[in-house]
């Protein structure tokens, strides 16, 4: 097949979700990286305890962050959800209606969390004292992040539903950048006082949504007016209502209960047990983060396909989004499974080992989370959002039961057991809700020959690692002196990479015919693209 013919198969929608996805997903390692980075200077110029004070301050003020997503309910899945539609239909004078009266509502409610909250924080300050000690000085330096990550988060949703997802990863570099940088002059300088560290915080949020309110209003005032009639505030009101309230109980329930898994834990368990498992959450997001990055290009491409009839391409675009991103979730996930030991040590030291099977164990539960960020993007476009709270609620019965049964019975290994059990069987249930209610149709043995190969590579890295690769390592590395490597299982990870790849191949996961389409998808010729699609053409060799 020639490259135009390739080419020709491809619709427009598709090419928007591609890119989209690519930068998206660029976006969300990014963050992590850049954090990384972040960690290796803060941890340098300041001591831990005024560390553990900044991050402090950065915790109450992230929590009324998180009230103001609430309010107006779920404005960014409503956005999502809206803008392609009203691109689609070219209702721009309802499109800009919209903006506007999102604009307004959420700089109100800003506006008032804003002000609450520094009210909160006078009001209190003796509260505040007991944990900041002198640093109280910290929530009111940084209390304009409120109402910056508010509507800074805003224009990040619109950008979305306009497929402009390559705007928000650069305002993401240009932040961190500018943070990275600054803390690299103050390491130079020997600059080491908290409060300009936390004001270079706040200027790394502040220069970015500047640059975004600027581009913003040019977007705005470039969206041409056409002749449909405008709807009213109240209606759109209405709508945002309709489509938000249940999305903000379905994000209600599952943070409440991400929140509460801490404190359980906390009563069962020694409290140093709390820092393994919120390593392991960290550590997982890696892996996560292979399948959470489509979600919301996913809504807006979906979105954009429900209002035009063509389902058939929303069955394709989800099958492939569910086989590419379980496809690298399961290779990230081994990788780091096999990596455990050496990044804690790295990160955190050599004591922190004994957090290593409670790491190991957290990861296998994130393979089985994949579907429910591609799902919950196909129900919101088809406007089948109720479901969610009660899909949520069903999902809690299932998995905090089992949480307690193993943290009661079997400890912080049995309560993860449990995590693994239940979103298996979660997994399940959002397979089944994907054939029924989302009218996709499923390859389930494709998926069951993933699952499959994942645990077969892993299974026997591990166990070459025992027999034969330790031994080799701990011989070689004794003879070169170098065993602060010793827990880099190099040979375990290579094993794992080319039975992972390998099988894969003779399994016939992804046929020929589906590298085609993913490389047509890739049509720009910029670097990453060129890069990928080296890869692709490679493996169509093989198969």
């Amino acid at each position: 097949m020639k490259d135009s013919e390739k080419v020709g198969i491809i619709s427009t929608d598709h090419r928007k979700f591609a890119k989209s996805a690519f930068y998206s997903l660029f976006n969300s390692y990014g963050i992590f990286i850049f954090q990384i980075i972040i960690s290796f200077f803060m941890a340098r110029l300041i001591s831990q305890e005024l560390w553990g004070f900044f991050l402090l301050a950065m915790a109450y003020i992230n929590i009324v962050s998180l009230i103001l997503s609430f309010f107006p309910p779920a404005l960014t899945f409503s956005l999502n959800y809206y803008i392609p539609r009203y691109v689609a239909l070219n209702q721009n004078n309802n499109l800009k209606r919209m903006i506007k009266a999102c604009l307004y509502l959420k700089t109100l409610f800003a506006l008032i969390i804003f002000f609450i909250s520094v009210i909160i924080f006078y009001l209190l300050q003796s509260f505040f004292s007991m944990y900041l000690l002198g640093y109280t000085n910290l929530l009111f330096l940084l209390s304009p992040l409120i109402f910056i990550m508010g509507l800074s988060t805003l224009l990040d949703s619109i950008y979305q539903g306009l497929f402009k997802y390559k705007l928000i990863f650069l305002l993401t570099l240009l932040k961190f950048s500018f943070y990275i940088s600054a803390l690299i002059i103050c390491l130079i300088f020997g600059i080491t006082n908290l409060e300009i560290i936390a004001l270079l915080n706040l200027l790394s949020y502040l220069i970015p949504f500047l640059v975004s309110s600027l581009i913003f209003i040019k977007i705005y005032f470039n969206i041409k007016p056409t002749g449909e009639p405008k709807d009213s505030f109240k209606k759109i009101l209405s709508k945002l209502t309709k489509y938000g309230t249940p999305l903000s109980i379905n994000i209600f329930l599952n943070e409440t209960w991400k929140q509460i898994q801490t404190p359980i834990i906390g009563g069962f368990e020694p409290l140093s047990t709390i820092t393994g498992f919120t390593i392991s959450k960290y550590y997982s997001h890696i892996s996560l983060t292979a399948a959470s990055s489509f979600s919301n290009p996913l809504i807006t491409s979906f979105s954009s396909l429900d209002v035009k009839k063509e389902h058939n391409q929303i069955t394709q675009i989800y099958n492939m989004t569910f086989k590419y991103s379980l496809f690298l979730m399961l290779l990230i996930s081994g990788a780091l499974y096999i990596l455990t030991d050496f990044f804690l040590i790295l990160v955190y030291g050599e004591s922190y080992l004994i957090y290593s099977t409670i790491v190991k164990l957290y990861l296998i539960t994130i393979i089985f989370s994949v579907l429910g960020n591609i799902l919950i993007p196909l129900l919101n476009a088809k406007n089948k959002i109720k479901i969610l709270p009660i899909l949520t609620t069903i999902n809690l019965f299932i998995i905090i039961p089992l949480f307690f049964i193993g943290i009661v019975f079997y400890g912080i290994v049995g309560a993860i057991i449990g995590l693994i059990i239940s979103k298996f069987i979660v997994f399940l249930i959002q397979l089944l809700i994907s054939i029924k209610i989302g009218n996709v149709k499923i390859k389930i043995n494709k998926i069951f020959f993933q699952y499959l190969i994942f645990f077969i590579s892993l299974f026997l890295a591990v166990i070459l690692e025992d027999i034969l690769f330790r031994e080799i390592r701990i011989n070689v590395l004794q003879n070169l002196n170098l065993l602060l490597f010793k827990n880099l299982s190099v040979l375990s990870l290579i094993s794992f990479l080319l039975m992972y790849f390998l099988l894969n191949i003779l399994f016939k996961i992804f046929s020929r015919k589906e590298i085609e389409f993913l490389e047509a998808l890739l049509s720009t010729d910029k670097f990453p693209y060129r890069v990928i699609k080296r890869l692709l053409k490679f493996l169509k060799r093989i198969l």
